[in-house]
């Protein structure tokens, strides 16, 4: 959610996703005034209080990132993000 929003502010600001990730955020929060960054902070304190591990912890590498990147990109569920991600 957080790299979707942030290329969105980027690179299409005038989006109309940014209605859906704001809706996301309202219905996260409970907020009706909330925004999309809104909900990323709520996934990120969610995935905090649960200890989420991060990529690294669960055994991903600098070396495995480029393969995954790769399969990523061709996985259907691409398809339907509302912004191509760049590998940056």
């Amino acid at each position: 959610m957080e790299t979707n929003v942030r290329a969105l502010n980027e690179r299409n600001p005038l989006s109309a996703a940014h209605a859906h990730y704001d809706e996301i955020a309202q219905i996260l929060t409970g907020n009706s005034h909330a925004q999309a960054q809104n909900g990323v902070s709520w996934v990120q304190e969610l995935c905090q209080a649960l200890n989420v591990p991060g990529l690294s912890g669960i055994g991903l590498t600098q070396d495995t990132i480029p393969g995954i990147v790769a399969k990523a990109k061709r996985a259907s569920s691409m398809k339907g993000n509302p912004i191509e991600l760049t590998e940056n």
